[in-house]
């Protein structure tokens, strides 16, 4: 083998690593720009009863995506066994006024 084919196979290993390690997949994050990693965030703290994400999560609940709304007040409902009316498919109006209630209430558990 030649010195020329080996580092020639060296590089076309450490591209394979590198491109292996970039493809993984993004952790999922509540606080995430796309649905695809905030959904399932929220999944996961409704599964370990996390608390500490009902301030995101009402902060969700004012989302452009109706699919990151919808999640977020199930979530909410899970986590805090309450429901203070909101539906994601509402108007906006409707919407503001139920995450108010979620504003409140989060507010007196403080």
């Amino acid at each position: 083998m030649t010195t020329d084919s080996i580092l020639v196979r060296r590089s076309i290993f450490w591209v394979a690593l590198l491109a292996a390690g970039g493809c993984s997949a993004p952790r999922p994050s509540i606080q995430a720009d796309d649905a695809a990693q905030r959904i399932p965030a929220m999944k996961i703290g409704v599964q370990q009863d996390d608390t500490s994400m009902i301030a995101p999560l009402i902060e969700s609940l004012a989302s452009d995506d109706p699919a990151v709304r919808l999640y977020a007040n199930q979530a909410l409902v899970r986590l805090s066994g309450q429901d203070f009316g909101y539906r994601a498919y509402d108007d906006d109006s409707s919407r503001q006024a139920a995450i108010e209630r979620w504003q409140a209430w989060a507010a007196q558990q403080r």
